[in-house]
């Protein structure tokens, strides 16, 4: 019995079907919070539908890890993981978003105080002093929030969803809720958004949707091949699509 020699051996598996030889290296590993609508472990929503093609566009398999916003940020600060999204700069004060590898924007998130309709209305986090306030545990709202997140003489109230501050601003536990769009706009219904309003004009904070990766060689090829595939999205108006109703204008 003849052996193949080694050369021909490599050279047959390369050809062979089935047999994966030169994939494409699979993204750093992302970690991400829930944001029910836009992003989550469905892996349907829009978020994750542009993470896909812009992924597909650059032969790079990638997706989130879904884990609660403040692990997802203990993990990244402390290097555990190479990339997070969304980044918000005023969550990572500890880092200097020059130094980070950031991708091209997905979309704008703007924060905004929400009341129930037909009651006052606020473009200032300063001027609910006195009132009961809900938040979301893991995000920020503002320098202003940051100072006063934890002070007793504030009343805020923090849950996991904004769905659960929905309910208590609707039965009257709260007074105002900090909440983001196109988060809303996603996670809940026409009925919903028509109880509420608030001052459009107002936001108290503005920020891009975007991954951030910690800067080294492997990072820095996945995010040049990844910006090529949603510059592509761009280009060909795929990701205002994908984004439909819940793209927010600058």
């Amino acid at each position: 019995m003849k052996l193949i020699p080694p050369l021909l051996l490599m050279a047959c598996l390369v050809f062979l079907p089935g047999i994966r030889v030169g994939a494409a290296e699979p993204s750093p590993r992302i970690v991400a919070f829930e944001m029910p609508g836009l992003a989550d472990t469905s892996r349907i929503r829009p978020y994750d539908r542009i993470l896909q093609r812009a992924g597909e566009q650059a032969g790079i398999p990638v997706r989130f890890e879904y884990m609660p916003p403040e692990r997802a940020k203990q993990l990244f600060l402390r290097g555990r993981v190479g990339c997070y999204f969304p980044f918000d700069p005023a969550l990572f004060a500890e880092v200097d978003e020059a130094s980070l590898l950031m991708s091209h924007t997905f979309n704008l998130a703007k924060s905004y105080v929400f009341s129930r309709k037909g009651e006052r209305t606020f473009s200032r986090l300063e001027d609910t002093a006195g009132l009961r306030i809900g938040a979301r545990y893991g995000l920020t709202y503002g320098a202003h929030y940051e100072r006063i997140k934890q002070d007793p003489a504030w009343q805020i109230e923090r849950v996991q969803e904004d769905r659960v501050n929905f309910r208590k601003l609707a039965t009257g536990r709260l007074d105002v809720m900090l909440a983001y769009l196109p988060d809303l706009f996603a996670d809940f219904n026409e009925t919903m958004l028509a109880q509420l309003d608030y001052q459009r004009e107002h936001p108290l904070t503005v920020h891009r949707d975007a991954i951030a990766c910690h800067p080294n060689p492997a990072n820095r090829q996945f995010m040049t091949a990844f910006n090529q595939g949603m510059k592509q999205l761009e280009t060909s108006g795929e990701l205002r699509r994908l984004l439909g109703p819940l793209y927010i204008a600058p």
